[in-house]
């Protein structure tokens, strides 16, 4: 559906898994006689038993398979409002032509095709790269009053239904097929709402509002856009 130059950090972070060990001293003295092993030639390995040493255990070859727990997250529906709780939810508008990411602290949506250029004073001051006012592609509610910047890459994947599009399935809810996946979608006069976070769908675009940031509030259409910016 859209180009897919750019790499964006979208996914929730994985939890390392850290395994440890037992710390013994008799745990190092059977590893370091399994190591020295026959020093004599006879088959035992030295020491006061005159006991062979035990063949060491090699490790294993292959990495344990553990499943992924995904993060403490529902959607409930009433009427026309998705309420998220928990993890993090993405839609498309029906269009295709905006894809939204909402967490408890923000939103983040992004737009294929517009109509205008960016005013240079609503850019974001630390955009990487080649991010300049004629192809940002990105608007997010910050604690700044800028609110434009470029996504690193495309962010309608991340609405597939396998990933954070995940509140569609289990709502039954609209889909629409495209890059490569079935994508979540947030009907026209619908609004979801995650925390102080919420943003509502229109055929005009989307609009996404913070009541902890003053009411911050963005509006990202083909056509125009708005940026409250108090």
């Amino acid at each position: 559906m859209r180009r897919g130059s750019r790499a964006v950090v979208l996914a929730a972070a994985l939890g390392a898994l850290v395994l440890t060990g037992c710390d013994s001293d008799d745990g190092d003295e059977a590893e370091q006689a399994a190591v020295t092993g026959d020093l004599d030639g006879d088959g035992v390995a030295d020491g006061d038993d005159g006991q062979a040493a035990p063949e060491p255990v090699p490790p294993p070859t292959e990495p344990a398979e553990i499943t992924p727990v995904p993060p403490s997250r529902s959607v409930s529906e009433d009427g026309s409002t998705v309420q998220i709780e928990g993890g993090r939810a993405a839609f498309v508008l029906p269009s295709g032509n905006v894809s939204c990411v909402l967490s408890e602290e923000n939103a983040l949506c992004q737009i294929v095709e517009k109509t205008y250029d960016v005013r240079a004073d609503f850019m974001m001051p630390d955009v990487l790269g080649d991010c300049t006012v004629e192809n940002a592609d990105a608007m997010t509610m910050t604690n700044e009053p800028a609110a434009w910047t470029c996504a690193p890459e495309d962010l309608a994947p991340s609405a597939r239904v396998d990933r954070l599009g995940w509140w569609a399935q289990e709502l039954d809810g609209e889909t629409l097929d495209a890059d490569g996946g079935t994508l979540a979608v947030l009907p026209y006069g619908s609004t979801m709402v995650h925390g102080p976070v919420s943003c509502t769908a229109s055929e005009s675009g989307v609009t996404c509002r913070h009541s902890e940031l003053g009411n911050r509030e963005i509006v990202l259409a083909r056509d125009t856009y708005w940026i409250q910016r108090f």
